[in-house]
């Protein structure tokens, strides 16, 4: 659902007070600046999950998903979304460059591919490897907790 939230902000500390939240735990989804911007956002993650009762269409929308560097999971809801954005981090996080920039200019290069390649207003994607670990519990470059966190 829509909710407005006055005072809240991104993880980019940008103004975003229109919140999906879950109803089953109340939890923030994902932030927007304008209500209709919320609105379509929500929209769009009903229109996937809506996608599961046809196969067909399911099939597709996979398919779209990974050419586009998602991690598709059965039973994915809506809380996942935010998740699945870090997880792409993760997978694209460039190591090589890593070693020859640093960790700071290698996590702004996946985190801007990521801003460029897909619409991220309103998740709460952590925006440095300072935030990153804060959220998930382990540094972008080092092994995940387990490997099926990004399988």
């Amino acid at each position: 659902m829509v909710v407005y939230k006055k005072g809240h902000k991104n993880s980019k500390g940008e103004k975003a007070e229109w919140c999906i939240v879950s109803h089953a735990t109340h939890k923030i989804l994902s932030s927007h600046k304008s209500k209709s911007a919320a609105e379509k956002h929500l929209g769009d993650m009903r229109k996937f999950k809506h996608m599961k009762e046809n196969s067909e269409e399911l099939e597709h929308a996979v398919k779209v998903l990974n050419e586009n560097g998602y991690i598709v999971e059965n039973e994915q809801d809506e809380e996942d979304w935010e998740f699945t954005l870090s997880k792409w981090l993760f997978n694209h996080y460039d190591f090589d460059y890593e070693r020859s920039y640093g960790p700071t200019a290698a996590y702004k290069q996946v985190y801007e591919r990521l801003i460029n390649t897909f619409e991220t207003d309103g998740y709460d994607v952590p925006s440095d490897q300072g935030e990153f670990q804060e959220k998930w519990g382990f540094e972008i470059s080092d092994t995940p907790p387990n490997d099926d966190w990004y399988n």
